[in-house]
């Protein structure tokens, strides 16, 4: 999942005209980065959101910060002036047992809003559910968000 960030001051500064100009750029940018078996959709606002059918961990990885350094390194014309802006992306995989994609959507929706809070312009991923084991020996499931692009 992707978000344009800082895309509400882009908005109230310039028009939506403008915003509509980011949005359109962002989309091309996002679908020239995917690969063609994959799926993209405007999951809404500025947010975006990939399918990627059999894409291990590190190839969506990679997927995910192509587009960061493709969004970061494009140069838009913004009502006379040339912006830079980036985005904020957060990655899940559909865990083992899954039958159903939500829950995966879920997971990077929360690692979207991690990489918001660790300062946006990053992709981060959601860990899988993964045992660890405590002191007194038993196992517990731990759940968390790691950062992998700064």
């Amino acid at each position: 999942m992707a978000d344009i960030d800082h895309f509400k001051s882009i908005n109230d500064r310039f028009g939506h005209l403008s915003g509509d100009e980011v949005l359109i750029t962002f989309a091309g940018l996002f679908a020239s980065t995917i690969r063609r078996e994959d799926i993209a959709v405007r999951w809404g606002g500025e947010e975006f959101l990939a399918v990627l059918p059999g894409a291990g961990p590190e190839q969506t990885l990679a997927i995910a910060e192509r587009l960061r350094l493709a969004t970061a390194c494009c140069a838009l014309p913004i009502a006379g002036q040339t912006m830079r802006v980036t985005a904020s992306i957060g990655v899940a995989m559909v865990e083992p047992g899954e039958t159903d994609i939500e829950p995966a959507i879920l997971r990077a929706d929360a690692a979207l809003y991690a990489a918001k809070a660790q300062g946006r312009n990053r992709v981060c991923r959601n860990s899988p559910v993964r045992k660890v084991e405590r002191r007194d020996g038993l196992d517990e499931a731990a759940f968390g968000t790691d950062q992998l692009v700064a």
